[in-house]
């Protein structure tokens, strides 16, 4: 298609940028509040050294769908022996209450797979995250604007 007429050509709008082009009551808008990371969170309620089983759910509702929540969500896991029977526990049960030391349940668990032949990998994985869970306790988080 030729093109034989200007006035079928609209004019380039130029842009003049000049230090900060917003408007001074939309620079304050646009910044962003600092988010406070998961894993410093999670860090202010659970202690992986003296944790119960439903601590151990919330974890492993946390991390959902990553690898460690597997093994964090099989610790919360419990039957039951109700009058014979067996239930799953809920989480007004005295045993999901119970503290235990997560870190020798998962040393526990590998010893066990290790018998057996059995792959780590996800425990190796979830022993990883508690020792980061267990470091963001103590260590303040990183302030992005400061």
């Amino acid at each position: 298609m030729q093109i034989t007429s200007t006035t079928y050509m609209t004019p380039a709008k130029e842009a003049y940028k000049t230090g900060n082009s917003l408007p001074d009551n939309k620079t304050q808008s646009a910044m962003v509040a600092q988010e406070v990371s998961s894993i410093h969170e999670l860090a202010q309620y659970i202690d992986p050294s003296n944790m119960s089983r439903n601590e151990a759910a919330i974890l492993s509702g946390a991390l959902f769908p990553d690898e460690p929540s597997a093994t964090f969500g099989a610790q919360a896991i419990i039957l039951v022996n109700d009058n014979g029977t067996l239930r799953n526990a809920t989480k007004s049960d005295a045993i999901m209450n119970e503290k235990f030391d997560m870190f020798e349940s998962i040393k526990g668990q590998m010893e066990f797979n290790q018998q057996r032949g059995i792959s780590n990998d996800n425990l190796e994985l979830a022993q990883d995250y508690l020792h980061k869970l267990q470091i963001a306790k103590t260590s303040p988080s990183v302030n992005i604007y400061t």
